[in-house]
């Protein structure tokens, strides 16, 4: 752990230093492991090695796409690109006190968990005294966590400097955070999915008698199961990368900065360059290649409205199932399509994927007292459609 007494000058001739209560928590949480280290001596538990080679190395390119997504949208967030080189260090500085609170995040999450893993697996082996003694380790490690949120909350969010963040008032900055309980900062999941790939490329090593020594080693030749949800197509990346784009051009336009114009410039330009390269993509397709096209973004649309549902209630609630559920019969009249021209195409089919998740919409459409008469033939029409179509979830 880097030390607390990390300054960074900014271009305001600012000094940018960590919160001060980092050294504290910083010294605890170390006390606190040694605590956590004599407890894993104490219960050690059997480590499974059942896993394959192949296995291994398959989540070890998951995980290094993974690392992939992150450092992108690392970068994207910090946005230096959109930015004169001169106001380069006044992110800069920030991004190094966030990294040592992601450094602080994770080591306290690694901790959290064992101790919350160690009491599931000895919960019903031990004296009641013990499981004390460890659920008071655990509640120690919580609360350290709690501490550390609290100073993320005091810091630049990546992409600010500390002279934009000093300008907002304390609902603006609440604003820039996304609703809901606060998740992992992203220098914390950084490190997590590197030491994870790590430690993925140590038991490939392991298992290949020390034939594989690197991340290139472990992924080289390996390709991810076929099984389950289909693969994401390139222009399909790009669809996401744009509405990631217009998502962060609201944000900046609402977000007060010297900055500002020039931000919101750079990200009208990089959205107008992606949707030109999608409508030049669109634009060469024909026949079962138009309609997969097509499904695709049916799908992408099927995510967001998910995840729309999940935080609305009442009639909203209900607009956004029929619309969940129009969309997946939406998709079967496609599927039909793709299937006249391309008989052989193999195609997932969304509602076989999950069936219970379409059961559940469609019960509690039926009981949330907000539909019409006609809404509820049209709900009996589109089950009637999903439970007889005759596809499995099969990919094309």
């Amino acid at each position: 752990m880097k030390s607390a007494s990390n300054m960074k000058k900014t271009e305001s001739n600012q000094t940018l230093t960590l919160p001060k209560e980092f050294a504290a928590v910083n010294q605890r949480l170390a006390t606190l492991g040694d605590a956590v280290d004599q407890m894993l001596s104490t219960f050690q538990r059997s480590v499974s090695t059942a896993s394959s080679l192949d296995d291994v190395r398959r989540e070890a390119l998951k995980t290094h796409l993974e690392l992939q997504g992150l450092r992108e949208e690392y970068d994207n967030t910090l946005g230096l690109e959109m930015v004169e080189p001169s106001e380069h260090p006044a992110l800069e500085a920030v991004t190094e006190i966030r990294n040592q609170l992601g450094e602080l995040y994770f080591t306290y999450k690694m901790r959290y968990e064992a101790v919350r893993d160690t009491i599931k697996a000895v919960k019903a082996k031990v004296a009641p005294d013990v499981i004390e003694g460890l659920m008071n380790l655990h509640n120690l490690i919580k609360q350290e966590g709690v501490t550390i949120q609290e100073m993320l909350n005091t810091v630049p969010e990546l992409g600010m400097t500390q002279a934009e963040w000093d300008s907002l008032d304390n609902d603006q900055r609440r604003g820039l955070r996304k609703p809901g309980r606060s998740k992992a900062p992203i220098e914390a999941m950084l490190l997590r999915t590197e030491r994870h790939l790590l430690d993925l490329v140590a038991t490939a090593n392991m298992l290949s008698k020390g034939e594989i020594r690197t991340v290139e080693q472990a992924i080289k030749g390996t390709e991810l199961s076929r099984r389950g949800r289909p693969e994401v197509s390139t222009v399909g990346k790009m669809d996401r990368k744009l509405v990631n784009l217009k998502k962060k051009l609201e944000l900046t336009a609402r977000t007060p900065s010297k900055m500002q114009e020039l931000k919101i410039a750079r990200l009208q330009a990089q959205i107008e360059d992606v949707q030109l390269e999608i409508e030049a993509h669109d634009a060469n397709l024909t026949g079962a290649a138009l309609h997969k096209r097509e499904l695709e973004k049916l799908r992408a649309r099927h995510r967001d409205l998910a995840v729309a549902e999940v935080t609305s209630t009442d009639r909203e609630q209900a607009s956004l199932l029929m619309a969940i559920m129009r969309n997946e019969t939406e998709q079967l009249e496609v599927i039909d399509k793709i299937r006249e021209l391309e008989p052989d195409a193999r195609i997932t089919v969304t509602h076989k994927v999950n069936p219970a998740q379409t059961m559940d919409r469609i019960k509690r459409l039926r009981t949330n007292g907000r539909l019409k008469e006609k809404e509820l033939e049209e709900v009996d029409r589109m089950e009637k459609a999903l439970t007889n179509y005759k596809f499995s979830r099969n990919r094309y």
